[in-house]
């Protein structure tokens, strides 16, 4: 099965977005990094409360932009990191990341070719594959892949892309 389609900027922005929220250990340091924040924010607060014997209302109003920041933390972590992909993504020597692939599917692998460059993998160069409602995103390691943009395939070539995904084992 052969298929063409266009990779855009928002295409680009899409797999840092998959990428961001199914990665486990990125999942993993975010979480101890919120862990020890919380514990240096309990040891500071605690530590003036045991100096002075009182606890103030701008001590209250802390612990309060503090408890707001933690819960906002990883959609923060996101959003700036999603900024600074775009940069990334946007400047002249990532332009041969974006415009038309060629995408072929087989019981051998996989080959993808654009007008610079082509690239065969087997399924045992295939890390995993995701599925968003607009994207197939087959990953090549644990932190690139390639990105097949939903829309600019039929519902034949998606079921298709699924269905061999799934007989890979790549997709559940």
């Amino acid at each position: 099965m052969t298929v063409k389609y266009d990779i855009s900027l928002d295409d680009l922005i899409a797999f840092q977005s998959d990428f961001l929220g199914n990665d486990r250990k990125l999942g993993s340091v975010l979480k101890y990094t919120l862990l020890v924040f919380a514990l240096i924010i309990s040891v500071l607060v605690g530590s003036k409360f045991i100096a002075s014997g009182e606890f103030s209302i701008a001590d209250f109003i802390f612990l309060c932009l503090m408890a707001l920041l933690l819960l906002l933390f990883r959609k923060l972590h996101n959003k700036t990191t999603m900024r600074f992909a775009r940069k990334i993504y946007d400047q002249p020597g990532n332009a041969t990341l974006l415009g038309e692939k060629t995408l072929t599917l087989s019981d051998r692998g996989l080959e993808i070719s654009d007008r610079n460059k082509s690239a065969k993998y087997s399924w045992d160069g295939v890390v995993k594959a995701s599925e968003t409602v607009e994207h197939f995103f087959i990953y090549d390691s644990a932190i690139s892949a390639l990105i097949i943009p939903r829309k600019q395939l039929t519902a034949d070539q998606n079921e298709q892309v699924k269905a061999i995904l799934k007989k890979y084992r790549m997709l559940p």
